[in-house]
């Protein structure tokens, strides 16, 4: 919430009140959310976005290497999250491979891509 709140130009607290949350409500993803777009332009929104995810990725590509992707039959009772916490990999990584997970959900049988990642990124030349 604090990030969305951050790229909008509002408090957290002003968020969760226009999405009807709690304080320990937390953003699901696929599920839609108001963010108010008054203190800023959606192009600035978008860009202050983009612009941390970029920094995300690039700090977790200087510490970790895709060693490989396999792909992973669902059980029944796991959720993105188990998978993901369960293999050391982060959230934006397991659903950047698994994009459809974003408008479907889980279920057991499914398969899905899990990347293998380690830690020691080759230098960069």
């Amino acid at each position: 919430v604090g990030a969305y709140a951050g790229w909008a130009g509002v408090t957290p607290g002003e968020l969760r009140r226009l999405n009807d949350m709690s304080s320990r409500s937390v953003l699901r993803p696929g599920q839609t959310y108001l963010v108010p777009l008054d203190t800023v332009t959606p192009q600035q929104f978008e860009e202050r976005r983009m612009a941390f995810h970029r920094e995300r990725e690039q700090s977790f590509f200087a510490a970790y290497d895709i060693r490989e992707k396999v792909k992973v039959e669902v059980r029944r009772g796991q959720s993105p999250w188990a998978l993901a916490q369960d293999n050391n990999v982060p959230m934006w990584l397991f659903y950047r491979e698994n994009p459809q997970l974003l408008t479907e959900p889980l279920r057991a049988g499914m398969e899905v891509i899990l990347p293998v990642v380690q830690s020691g990124a080759a230098p960069s030349r």
